[in-house]
């Protein structure tokens, strides 16, 4: 008997059933647990009752500024966000990408800011930024500012090339992340301008 519990101790939290209903693997699974500082057994419960709430699978475009009501954006730049936590594009947030919201909600320090902005601006998920990226974003922001009341001075273009030649550190056409994160690092404008990007967003 006290084999057989031994063993018990030692099955996983969720099984690949659990996993395969909520469209996730165990690299995902891995990734939440030393990523977002839960225990497994929470975050076990955690999906249990995502998948209650989302029998349909997650969280849809419709629902999502119900359901995070601290992002507050212009519909261009709300789908775009939400564009972005949908990493795999089938049009709802899984409980992987619903973490990652809540990494959004909740991004405090300026590394943490940098690098989900890095995120938006890298639509392809290519994992580096082109200018033709950055432009668009930087058009999407400046009329969510507009929306407010607050648009920042300056053509939207001209400013995303400036930015983007002072951070291309290596000349080649693209920002990695760790350039992107250097780079505007550096650039007070830069981290103004993001910082009120977050500061409407999330109202921190």
């Amino acid at each position: 008997m006290g084999c057989t519990m031994s063993k018990k101790k030692n099955l996983p939290v969720v099984t690949e059933w659990d996993l395969n209903q909520a469209g996730l693997t165990w690299a995902d699974w891995n990734w939440m647990i030393s990523h977002k500082g839960y225990e497994e057994k929470e975050l076990a419960q955690m999906l249990i009752g995502f998948r209650e709430d989302f029998p349909a699978g997650g969280i849809f475009r419709h629902q999502f500024e119900e359901f995070f009501p601290e992002i507050k954006m212009g519909k261009s730049m709300s789908d775009m966000v939400f564009s972005v936590l949908d990493g795999d594009h089938n049009g709802y947030l899984d409980f992987k990408e619903f973490q990652q919201a809540i990494d959004l909600v909740g991004a405090r320090l300026p590394d943490d800011r940098l690098r989900w902005s890095f995120k938006l601006y890298d639509e392809d998920n290519s994992g580096s930024v082109q200018l033709a990226e950055m432009e668009k974003v930087m058009e999407c922001v400046y009329n969510m500012f507009e929306g407010m009341g607050q648009r920042p001075s300056g053509d939207p273009k001209i400013r995303a090339k400036e930015i983007f030649e002072k951070i291309d550190i290596n000349g080649d056409g693209e920002l990695t992340e760790n350039e992107f994160v250097r780079g505007c690092s550096e650039d007070k404008e830069m981290m103004t301008l993001l910082n009120s990007l977050f500061t409407s967003m999330v109202g921190n």
